[in-house]
């Protein structure tokens, strides 16, 4: 997970795990956009039912640290795949995923994608550069995650709180926070 915005999550899947193979990203990145889904759309939260849409882009990003002033540091990406996955996820609707082309030719034998043809009535500009990620055809479902660690071996808070938002980190110091409230995080 890189950043949080509103109620947007931003996840990258960086070359330097799963082998270093783009397609190996590309289906890790729909097998957990399926998951989470199958999880957690229309998941009930006291009454009020949240959904999700997912867009899903694949190429080169790059990575800039920027700040350093007042202790503040921003982690930016820029990339052709944030424009990809900003177009998909503005296409898909309260429980789709919406693919790229450019990710979509990499798993297209692992994956069931929506028909041009019925999506031409909603996205018609862009008909051709985005498909509806609809099941899992030739690979098999992911095994559950095992539980996060609650806590680190190594204090990082050093380390991580530039790239903490003021507000959190003013609840993290008014509740003299311990390592579990920046693993919640």
């Amino acid at each position: 997970i890189v950043k949080f915005a509103g109620d947007a999550v931003m996840v990258v899947w960086p070359d330097d795990i799963v082998g270093s193979k783009l397609s190996s990203l590309v289906l890790q990145a729909c097998n957990c956009s399926l998951t989470m889904l199958e999880e957690l759309n229309r998941f009930d939260c006291d009454g009020v039912f949240l959904s999700l849409h997912i867009g899903i882009g694949s190429g080169k990003l790059g990575l800039v640290h920027v700040g350093g002033e007042n202790n503040r540091i921003e982690f930016l990406l820029t990339g052709d795949p944030l424009n990809q996955t900003s177009e998909c996820e503005q296409a898909a609707s309260p429980g789709e995923v919406y693919i790229s082309r450019e990710a979509a030719l990499l798993v297209e034998n692992d994956f069931r994608f929506g028909k041009k043809g019925k999506m031409k009535k909603r996205i018609e500009q862009v008909e051709d550069t985005l498909f509806q990620l609809w099941e899992r055809k030739n690979c098999v479902a992911p095994m559950p995650m095992q539980p996060l660690p609650t806590y680190f071996e190594t204090d990082i808070r050093q380390e991580i709180m530039p790239y903490i938002p003021t507000a959190v980190k003013y609840r993290l110091e008014n509740q003299k926070a311990k390592h579990t409230d920046v693993c919640e995080m």
